[in-house]
Protein backbone atom coordinates (compact mmCIF):
# COMPACT_ATOMS: atom_id res chain seq x y z
CA UNK A 1 0.00 0.00 0.00
CA UNK A 2 1.18 3.50 -0.97
CA UNK A 3 0.24 6.14 1.07
CA UNK A 4 -1.91 8.70 -0.18
CA UNK A 5 -4.53 11.13 0.69
CA UNK A 6 -8.49 9.89 -0.41
CA UNK A 7 -8.91 11.88 -3.67
CA UNK A 8 -12.00 13.24 -5.54
CA UNK A 9 -13.58 11.31 -7.76
CA UNK A 10 -13.00 13.94 -10.35
CA UNK A 11 -10.67 16.35 -8.78
CA UNK A 12 -8.32 13.88 -7.25
CA UNK A 13 -6.00 15.66 -4.91
CA UNK A 14 -6.23 19.07 -6.29
CA UNK A 15 -8.72 22.05 -5.36
CA UNK A 16 -11.39 23.18 -7.78
CA UNK A 17 -10.43 26.98 -7.07
CA UNK A 18 -11.24 26.92 -2.92
CA UNK A 19 -7.14 27.04 -2.66
CA UNK A 20 -3.80 27.92 -4.05
CA UNK A 21 -1.72 25.18 -5.24
CA UNK A 22 0.65 25.91 -2.78
CA UNK A 23 -1.77 25.39 -0.03
CA UNK A 24 -2.94 22.30 -1.75
CA UNK A 25 0.80 20.75 -2.11
CA UNK A 26 1.55 21.66 1.50
CA UNK A 27 -1.58 20.18 2.90
CA UNK A 28 -1.06 17.22 1.18
CA UNK A 29 3.01 17.18 2.71
CA UNK A 30 1.18 17.30 5.89
CA UNK A 31 -1.18 15.34 5.75
CA UNK A 32 1.55 12.17 5.06
CA UNK A 33 3.13 12.52 8.04
CA UNK A 34 5.56 9.86 8.99
CA UNK A 35 6.04 8.82 5.17
CA UNK A 36 8.98 9.48 2.92
CA UNK A 37 6.38 9.93 -0.19
CA UNK A 38 3.00 8.93 -1.40
CA UNK A 39 0.39 10.09 -4.14
CA UNK A 40 -0.71 12.54 -5.39
CA UNK A 41 -3.65 12.67 -7.70
CA UNK A 42 -3.86 14.46 -10.82
CA UNK A 43 -7.67 14.55 -11.70
CA UNK A 44 -7.53 10.48 -12.09
CA UNK A 45 -3.72 10.09 -12.65
CA UNK A 46 -1.49 9.12 -9.75
CA UNK A 47 1.77 10.93 -9.72
CA UNK A 48 4.64 10.37 -6.90
CA UNK A 49 4.82 12.78 -4.00
CA UNK A 50 7.88 12.85 -2.66
CA UNK A 51 8.70 14.55 0.69
CA UNK A 52 12.45 13.08 2.16
CA UNK A 53 15.04 14.92 0.38
CA UNK A 54 17.81 12.08 0.33
CA UNK A 55 15.05 10.25 -1.81
CA UNK A 56 14.69 13.48 -4.29
CA UNK A 57 18.31 13.68 -4.46
CA UNK A 58 18.44 10.40 -5.43
CA UNK A 59 15.34 10.71 -8.01
CA UNK A 60 16.85 13.97 -9.11
CA UNK A 61 20.59 13.01 -9.02
CA UNK A 62 21.02 9.19 -9.54
CA UNK A 63 18.10 7.68 -10.98
CA UNK A 64 17.58 10.89 -13.22
CA UNK A 65 17.67 8.81 -16.80
CA UNK A 66 13.99 6.98 -15.53
CA UNK A 67 12.06 10.32 -14.86
CA UNK A 68 13.14 12.56 -17.74
CA UNK A 69 9.99 13.47 -18.64
CA UNK A 70 9.46 16.78 -15.92
CA UNK A 71 7.12 18.75 -17.32
CA UNK A 72 4.47 20.52 -15.92
CA UNK A 73 2.11 18.93 -18.30
CA UNK A 74 1.72 15.27 -20.43
CA UNK A 75 2.93 14.93 -23.51
CA UNK A 76 -0.84 14.29 -25.44
CA UNK A 77 -2.07 17.87 -23.65
CA UNK A 78 1.02 20.00 -25.10
CA UNK A 79 0.74 18.33 -28.18
CA UNK A 80 -3.28 19.58 -28.52
CA UNK A 81 -3.06 22.72 -26.96
CA UNK A 82 0.57 23.78 -27.27
CA UNK A 83 3.37 25.07 -25.15
CA UNK A 84 1.51 27.11 -22.43
CA UNK A 85 4.20 26.97 -19.47
CA UNK A 86 7.43 27.90 -21.50
CA UNK A 87 10.67 26.40 -21.91
CA UNK A 88 10.25 24.33 -19.22
CA UNK A 89 7.50 22.67 -20.14
CA UNK A 90 8.70 22.45 -23.77
CA UNK A 91 11.75 19.71 -22.21
CA UNK A 92 10.65 16.29 -22.03
CA UNK A 93 12.92 13.69 -22.51
CA UNK A 94 15.86 14.28 -24.55
CA UNK A 95 15.29 18.25 -24.44
CA UNK A 96 15.12 18.20 -20.70
CA UNK A 97 18.17 15.94 -20.62
CA UNK A 98 20.37 18.08 -23.00
CA UNK A 99 19.51 21.10 -20.44
CA UNK A 100 20.32 18.97 -17.32
CA UNK A 101 23.98 18.36 -18.44
CA UNK A 102 24.51 22.22 -19.64
CA UNK A 103 23.17 23.88 -16.58
CA UNK A 104 24.46 21.27 -13.85
CA UNK A 105 28.41 21.90 -13.96
CA UNK A 106 27.94 25.50 -12.98
CA UNK A 107 26.08 24.61 -9.81
CA UNK A 108 28.28 21.33 -8.79
CA UNK A 109 29.31 21.36 -4.92
CA UNK A 110 32.78 21.71 -5.34
CA UNK A 111 32.03 24.58 -7.88
CA UNK A 112 29.92 26.19 -5.47
CA UNK A 113 32.32 25.67 -2.39
CA UNK A 114 34.66 27.83 -4.50
CA UNK A 115 32.27 31.05 -4.53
Amino acid sequence: DIPQVAPHWFLGNKSFGGESMKDTYLNHYNALQGHRFGLFWEGNRPTIFLKDLDLIKKVQVGDFEHFADNAFTRLDYRLKVGNVFGVADMLAEEGWKKMKRSVTPPFSVPRLKKS
